[in-house]
Formats: C-alpha cells, sequence, structure tokens
C-alpha cells in the first residue's frame, strides 16, 4: 500500500506536461485574434466598466491617429500580436486585426504608447491606435494574459472619461484609455486597470 500512490504519478505526468504548450499555442508564439479586456485594480468609477472591451474610435479629422477607448462587453475589436525584426532586434507589436484570424493579413495599425507624468504632476496621455504604422514596440502580451510594455515602463493602463484626458475624441460619457508612467498618481476620476487578454 505505502507504494501504490508512486504507481499513479507517471499517468498524471501527461497531463502536467500538456497544460503549457496549449497555452503557449495561442499566445506569443504564434500569433492568435484576441480581445482586450478591462478589470478594474483601483479607484472604480460609478459606471461599472468590469469587463469592458477595447476598440479605436474613428477619427474626427480622419487622421492617422484614433483615441482607443472601452465599450461594453462584445463591442471590442479584435486584435493580434506579431513579432518583428529591425536591424537585427525583435520586437513585438499589437495591432488591430480585421481578419479577424490572428494571421497578419488584416492588420491595420498598432496601438500607441506615450507615458509621462509624476507623481506630483501625472500626465494623462491618450492610448491612440495608429492605421497607418505598427504599435509602440514591446507593448505586446505578458504572460498570456495580460497588455504590458517589455520597455521598462510598468504602472499599467487608466481608464478615464474623455473629459479628463485633454487631446482625446470622444462624446460625453466615453471611456478612454491612458497609460501611466511608472511613479506617477492615478488621474483623479480615472480607475486604474488590467487589459486582460481574451481568445477569441
Amino acid at each position: 500500500m505505502l507504494f501504490q500512490p508512486a504507481k499513479m504519478i507517471p499517468l498524471l505526468l501527461p497531463l502536467v506536461a500538456a497544460s503549457p504548450a496549449r497555452l503557449i499555442s495561442r499566445g506569443p508564439m504564434i500569433p492568435a485574434p484576441f480581445k482586450l479586456v478591462a478589470n478594474v485594480t483601483a479607484y472604480p468609477m460609478a459606471t461599472d466598466i468590469n469587463s469592458w472591451e477595447v476598440v479605436s474610435e474613428d477619427s474626427l479629422d480622419k487622421s492617422c491617429l484614433r483615441s482607443a477607448y472601452l465599450v461594453a462587453p462584445g463591442g471590442g475589436d479584435k486584435w493580434a500580436q506579431w513579432t518583428h525584426e529591425n536591424n537585427g532586434t525583435t520586437y513585438t507589436t499589437v495591432n488591430l486585426d480585421t481578419s479577424g484570424n490572428g494571421d497578419g493579413e488584416g492588420k491595420t495599425g498598432g496601438i500607441i504608447v506615450t507615458p509621462g507624468g509624476t507623481a506630483t504632476v501625472p500626465s494623462a496621455n491618450t492610448v491612440d491606435v495608429n492605421l497607418c504604422s505598427e504599435g509602440t514596440a514591446g507593448v505586446g502580451i505578458v504572460n498570456n494574459t495580460v497588455l504590458g510594455w517589455d520597455n521598462g515602463w510598468t504602472d499599467g493602463w487608466m481608464a478615464c472619461p474623455v473629459s479628463a484626458v485633454p487631446g482625446a475624441e470622444g462624446d460625453d460619457g466615453d471611456i478612454v484609455l491612458s497609460v501611466k508612467e511608472r511613479g506617477q498618481r492615478t488621474i483623479y476620476g480615472c480607475s486604474n486597470v488590467d487589459l486582460k487578454v481574451l481568445y477569441v
């Protein structure tokens, strides 16, 4: 009886080994379409934006840049991540995936992140989608679960009423995305959010 549990170990090992392979196949190694879904981590607003999805707003002046904002579940854009080589440097970008299958054929522009601000002088920088070029280098999926940036910025995303973010386009009541520099405090009236990856 003492040795019987040991006989079960070989039966369990194949199941344990199979799990990481499944994650990798749907993650950064192989492009796959996904939605970016907000999860409020601090400072919730009166409007419950948990599970709201990221979309790119039509530009009023029809330029390349569009504000990124949140809409109720089911209305978000599809995105996909691609790896690029540039002068020997490998980097990732997350772009709109209009083809809907993650193959890169439908990409129409990427997420542009320009962080700034400090604890004493916070900055309400918009998160944009540039329809004329790739997204900001290094913006990509972290551990198959959330959207992050590998260039040293770690303080995350903010969801803000459009009125709190100068330069953002939108109507009253729209919730736009902004970004925090390391050490920056959250803009008053905004929520801290993770942008979770939901493969579709």
